[in-house]
C-alpha cells in the first residue's frame, strides 16, 4: 500500500507459494496499513517478484475499517489500471459474468496491478 503518488510505502507484503493454503480456491490476504493524511489518496499494488511461471487471479480488492471491521471499500480487480502485457482480464471459470485479473504464465518483474485509489473526501 502507498500513497497516490507512489513514493511513501505504508505497508507492504510478500507472498510465497507456502502461504498458499490450496489450489485453484480463492484466499484473503491481509495488509493492515495507517495513513493520517490521505488528502492525495492511496493506492494498492501488486507486482511479481519471481521471473517464472505464475497462475495468481486477483478479483477484488476490499478495504475495512480497523476499528469496527466493517466493509468500507470494494472494487473488482478486473477494473484496475493495468502496467505491462502480463496482467490479463478473464472471465472466472467459477463464477458466470465476473471478470477476474489473471497474471500470465510468463511473468515480468515489470507488471504491475494497481487500484485501489482512495480519495480523503469519499472515504474519509
Amino acid at each position: 500500500m502507498v500513497t497516490n503518488d507512489g513514493i511513501d510505502i505504508l505497508a507492504s507484503k510478500k507472498i510465497k507459494f507456502q502461504d498458499f493454503h490450496d489450489l485453484n480456491v480463492y484466499q484473503e490476504f491481509n495488509l493492515t496499513f495507517f495513513s493520517a493524511t490521505p488528502q492525495n489518496g492511496l493506492e494498492f499494488r501488486i507486482k511479481c517478484l519471481q521471473d517464472r511461471e505464475v497462475n495468481l487471479v486477483m478479483a477484488e480488492i476490499k478495504l475495512y475499517d480497523l476499528k469496527n471491521h466493517e466493509l468500507i471499500f470494494w472494487e473488482s480487480a478486473a477494473e484496475k489500471p493495468q502496467l505491462g502485457p502480463s496482467w490479463l482480464v478473464t472471465d472466472d471459470p467459477e463464477i458466470s459474468g465476473f471478470k477476474v485479473v489473471q497474471i500470465d504464465s510468463q511473468v515480468r518483474a515489470e507488471s504491475l496491478l494497481y487500484g485501489p485509489y482512495l480519495r480523503r473526501d469519499i472515504h474519509g
